[in-house]
């Protein structure tokens, strides 16, 4: 019998579970979590990339080019930039892209960069029995970086700062990794956590519209509505996350209170006929919310006064890295005391690339800025190579 080769087969990445609360550890590193497409880079006699629903979708970018000095599997990401910030909606035209002039067009015109951040053989050998920060040190050495092929840098420690600074350049989250783990195959671990922005907004029940089909005999979706300065507004519909029971409980309780008055001051745009409301309050994610496209010819009010009262709430706050780290050295201005150069707090709108140096202060602190690469095997961005170039931030002992 042949032996195994793991090159020509397929392989099932490693997954994280998931955690709405940041958090330190000193057992834990703490990478930026990308907003793309999962991708192994199989590295022999050339370059195939398989995602998690393990197709090969090299095809789809050409302008890609993964050289290792041995071959090797690589496990990353691959997203498509827009200005500073990596965008989902930029990558989902090179997903979803068929024909070679349409591909070859977009490579030009949205061109692709490939995150790596762990490897699982090198040569014939299988690394994935070695622990994370052994699986980290190997790759400075074997991957051959440039400005599309980089290496996913990592703070020690210190999540809490790390998300914080995340969260305000706008980016999605971050993810933690146990520093002992080994590279479990298949498997959702643990081991690996993702910690994402999570926004609510606390809801009126304003109305539901009709059912159809296995829900004729209850509702569709509930129509939502929040207090701003006192008045009551239309933020849309949510007709999912119900279980059966709950549904018809709620629908029961809602049509006793169905009023013909419209709560809103202007009657909403909502493209489903418009049954009965309630006063009572719910929690909807942001994400739920999907806005009503063509005028109803009706629209149900809430009984009694309209005296509930609605809050927006964000899991995170305004506050970058540095800030934190000075204020906690009783510093309330965010400077290092390494060189009393202030960090920039301004996020995203300073233009600076997650991704690239260019046109970014110097600094040990600046180097703490999420996504701005900085000198190569400094104290503070740990195995990332000699280029220059890299991705997510890096904060040293020496740096606070």
């Amino acid at each position: 019998m042949a032996p195994f080769d793991p090159y020509t087969h397929v392989i099932k990445p490693m997954l994280a579970e998931s955690r709405q609360t940041p958090f330190d550890s000193k057992d834990h590193i703490f990478e930026l979590k990308w907003d793309g497409t999962r991708a192994l880079a199989v590295v022999r006699d050339g370059l195939r990339f398989q995602n998690r629903r393990l197709s090969y979708v090299e095809s789809r970018y050409p302008d890609l080019a993964v050289h290792t000095r041995k071959p090797a599997i690589l496990d990353g990401e691959i997203v498509v930039m827009n200005g500073p910030l990596p965008s989902f909606e930029k990558l989902q035209q090179r997903e979803q892209a068929s024909g070679k002039i349409k591909i070859d067009h977009l490579a030009k015109t949205l061109p692709a960069t490939y995150i790596v951040f762990d490897v699982l053989y090198v040569g014939d050998e299988s690394v994935m029995g070695l622990s994370q920060m052994e699986r980290k040190a190997i790759l400075p050495d074997l991957v051959e970086v440039d400005d599309k092929v980089v290496l996913s840098d990592y703070i020690e420690g210190r999540g809490i700062d790390y998300y914080n600074a995340v969260i305000a350049r706008g980016l999605e989250g971050i993810i933690a990794k146990h520093k002992e783990t080994r590279y479990h195959v298949g498997k959702r671990s643990k081991d690996w956590v993702k910690i994402k922005k999570k926004t609510t907004l606390d809801c009126i029940i304003c109305g539901i519209t009709a059912g159809e089909g296995e829900r004729t005999d209850t509702f569709g979706s509930l129509i939502l509505g929040a207090y701003f300065e006192g008045a009551l507004f239309h933020v849309g519909r949510v007709g999912t996350g119900f279980s059966e029971k709950l549904r018809r409980t709620l629908f029961l309780r809602l049509v006793a209170l169905r009023q013909e008055e419209c709560p809103f001051p202007e009657v909403p745009e909502i493209d489903a006929h418009v049954g009965s409301s309630s006063r009572r309050t719910s929690s909807s994610s942001r994400r739920t919310v999907t806005c009503a496209r063509r005028r109803s010819p009706a629209c149900a009010t809430t009984s009694g006064p309209r005296s509930a009262s609605s809050r927006s709430r964000e899991f995170s706050t305004p506050l970058c890295a540095a800030d934190a780290i000075g204020a906690a050295a009783g510093n309330p201005h965010g400077e290092t005391r390494v060189d009393g150069r202030r960090d920039l707090c301004e996020g995203s709108e300073s233009g600076a690339s997650v991704l690239h140096q260019e046109d970014r202060p110097e600094g040990a602190i600046v180097d703490a800025q999420v996504g701005l690469s900085g000198p190569g095997r400094d104290e503070g961005r740990r195995g990332r190579g000699p280029h220059p170039m890299a991705a997510g931030p890096g904060v040293g002992e020496g740096n606070v």
